[in-house]
């Protein structure tokens, strides 16, 4: 089987890392690989050819060339994209379609957003990344006749390069380089700069936790500009109790800063669709305090089960969880060693290569109805109900909102007068 992954660059971000994995997983699995970038190259492609996967040029860039796709021949066309419609790739998927017999196309939704457009139709297989996020796709699309296949992939995490490091002159040789006190109890926030990614939030428990505990410091990678603006508006007391990094270099570096943290803590606008940021921290043995997004992506709860890490419903039980952290450092290590459990027994190549793979024998081989029964018989989610989905919120710490409740009575009606109130507010 030939896979050819598209994805929108070979930069940094969880995406870009989910498009690098899955074709590494798929060479060390005996297939051929290629990667397709949209729009540029970036500092993945090493990675990548590193294992002799051949990285074509991109498809808007100066060198394309449409005879070196042609002759690669996919079976399949794994493509990482946002979901929603994008001209760009309805342009790409035809031109590979009408050059590539047989080709199906299988896409990785990562924000599990709808495509409304006739681009949709270019899909065979969605896979998402959660139960949460198929649903709330399923939920978005309740007016719209679906008829390609979908089912619950979520990504697959290569652990290799993140690990707890029990040599500790590395942990405080980097944190002195870096400007990380030594001695203190560090929490810690990896994130792209974006402001959907950011939540003031955050920054805010820690303040909390940071004026009841003196030796508490907060370390944050990749802050978006807003998030500064608060940050540089701080008291000079509050300002020497955060360390800002712009840039890490390497997943060495990548894996010594998150050993570096004690806890690391999360609020996002949008929420995650996954969090690789979770699953490396995990990996580290350091637990993730995290804040429930159920209007948002909130793939939290899946990710980060009881005992690994805590999802709050609130910001008062957020900051609750960091202070049962601090207090409890036996609790502390044993929710570390859960949490690399828990990545090592779900997201692994182990586990999700053959999986994955499976899933496209059976795309290449069946369609319609009778893909989506094949895809059943071999124990694959395709479908998402609202039970599942309050089971999974149920296990969040705290109390459920009087907003949320709302929500939880008509998602797909909450979401459109949501919509409608914030345009007339624009």
């Amino acid at each position: 089987m030939k896979i050819l992954t598209i994805v929108y660059t070979l930069n940094r971000g969880g995406t870009e890392r989910a498009a690098q994995n899955f074709s590494i997983a798929f060479k060390k699995y005996g297939l051929e690989v290629a990667v397709l970038p949209l729009y540029e190259k970036g500092v993945r492609e090493k990675a990548l050819l590193e294992y002799d996967i051949k990285v074509l040029d991109p498809y808007k860039g100066e060198k394309f060339n449409l005879s070196e796709l042609i002759s690669f021949a996919p079976d399949i066309v794994h493509i990482h994209r946002a979901g929603i419609k994008d001209d760009v790739i309805n342009e790409l998927l035809i031109l590979i379609r009408n050059n590539c017999t047989g080709v199906k196309v299988a896409e990785t939704n990562v924000f599990s957003q709808v495509d409304f457009s006739e681009g949709e139709q270019q899909i065979d297989l969605h896979m998402h990344l959660s139960k949460w996020c198929f649903w709330k796709w399923k939920t978005d699309r309740k007016l719209f006749q679906n008829t390609s296949t979908s089912i619950v992939l979520p990504y697959l995490v290569i652990p290799d390069k993140f690990k707890k490091i029990n040599d500790l002159n590395v942990i405080n040789e980097f944190k002195k380089s870096n400007n990380i006190p030594l001695n203190k109890f560090i929490l810690g926030r990896v994130a792209q700069k974006s402001e959907a990614k950011w939540s003031l939030l955050d920054i805010k428990s820690f303040l909390n936790i940071s004026d009841k505990y003196s030796d508490t410091h907060l370390v944050l990678l990749g802050v978006s500009p807003k998030a500064m603006v608060f940050i540089d508006g701080l008291s000079n007391e509050q300002r020497e109790k955060i360390t800002l990094l712009d840039y890490i270099d390497g997943d060495e570096n990548l894996n010594i800063l998150y050993n570096s943290f004690d806890l690391f803590i999360h609020a996002a606008k949008i929420g995650e669709s996954f969090g690789m940021v979770f699953a490396e921290s995990m990996l580290a043995e350091t637990p993730v305090v995290t804040l429930a997004t159920p209007m948002n992506d909130n793939s939290q709860h899946e990710v980060i089960p009881g005992g690994a890490g805590i999802v709050a419903k609130s910001v008062d039980v957020m900051i609750e969880a960091i202070n049962s952290f601090y207090s409890d450092r036996e609790k502390l290590a044993k929710y570390g060693k859960n949490a690399r459990d828990h990545i090592l027994e779900s997201y692994t190549p182990n586990v999700l290569t053959s999986r994955v793979i499976k899933a496209f024998e059976l795309l290449v081989e069946f369609k319609g109805d009778k893909l989506e029964k094949e895809l059943r018989k071999n124990n694959f989610i395709t479908d998402a109900n609202k039970n599942e989905i309050t089971r999974l919120y149920n296990t969040a710490q705290g109390k459920t909102s009087f907003k949320e409740k709302l929500f939880f009575l008509s998602p797909w009606l909450f979401v459109r007068f949501r919509e409608l109130y914030r345009g007339l507010r624009s």
